[in-house]
């Protein structure tokens, strides 16, 4: 009896070799299983729960206080477009480190657990290749961080604000911001897949980006009086505050950090990939 079969085909070539594979089973591991409604729950818990209080819940304390009939009334916050978007520009400060900390709990284990289980070199000895697996891990959990900590979130917010104040917010600014946050993220994811195939533990894996995230303040406060011809603007701590400059409309002073994280960011991928092709399973 003839039956249909599931596999199919696929005819690629050097890179792309297992590319499309590879894409199918890091999708799924989002997009199949909980993970990507967790990961939405709790970044809106965590980014839009401020501002659900800011917008209604402490309104409804201090009306409470007045009587039931003021109570009422607050249901819509009464402030204008520059209160709204400095308001909204909280959300964004979240944004711009919270996230990062989910980036990297969820991805420091994403090539070091399957080389240190085998499961790298099992899925190697297919016809996949070196490049196409960590890109499609890259690509995976980048699709997954933005569609669910920015995009959902970001929209999220926008709606909150049109039901809180009454009226919509100049959308362009804010997906301008939300597109800097977003890069700002792919910085860490980036750099976060490109320790994975440099060591072999969790730790470092994790604790680079962090002293990264943390330390670039003091750095640069430290730094500056010594070097003071340093381009300093390179940091990518400097994406969150351009972000909260487009959120209100104004332009950017400068497209340095931008340049300098999509820099960075492809150079990170590039060495993933020259590390994991000389790594011996």
């Amino acid at each position: 009896m003839a039956s249909n079969s599931t596999l199919q085909l696929v005819n690629e070539r050097g890179w792309r070799s297992g590319f499309a594979n590879m894409m199918r089973l890091e999708n799924g591991r989002w997009w199949r299983t909980r993970r990507w409604w967790v990961q939405s729950l709790i970044w809106l818990v965590v980014l839009n729960g401020l501002l659900v209080f800011a917008l209604w819940i402490a309104p409804l304390i201090e009306a409470g206080e007045a009587g039931t009939g003021a109570v009422q009334a607050s249901w819509r916050v009464n402030m204008t477009d520059e209160e709204a978007v400095e308001l909204f520009t909280v959300v964004l400060t979240l944004m711009g480190t919270l996230p990062v900390f989910g980036v990297l709990i969820m991805t420091q284990g994403a090539i070091v657990d399957e080389k240190q289980s085998g499961t790298a070199a099992w899925t190697l000895s297919s016809p996949v290749s070196r490049t196409g697996f960590i890109l499609s891990k890259l690509m995976a959990n980048g699709i997954g961080f933005l569609v669910t900590v920015v995009v959902l979130q970001g929209l999220i917010a926008y709606l909150l604000f049109l039901l809180g104040v009454g009226r919509f917010l100049p959308p362009m600014p804010i997906v301008g911001a939300l597109g800097l946050h977003a890069l700002h993220l792919l910085f860490y994811l980036c750099l976060t897949v490109m320790l994975g195939a440099f060591f072999n533990s969790r730790g470092p894996v994790l604790a680079i980006p962090i002293a990264v995230l943390i330390g670039q303040n003091m750095l640069e406060g430290l730094a500056k009086g010594f070097a003071p011809w340093f381009p300093w603007d390179i940091l990518p701590r400097h994406l969150p505050e351009l972000a909260m400059i487009a959120a209100q409309g104004d332009p950017l002073p400068s497209f340095v950090p931008i340049i300098a994280v999509v820099v960075f960011s492809v150079m990170f991928v590039g060495l993933a990939i020259w590390r994991f092709e000389r790594e011996e399973f």
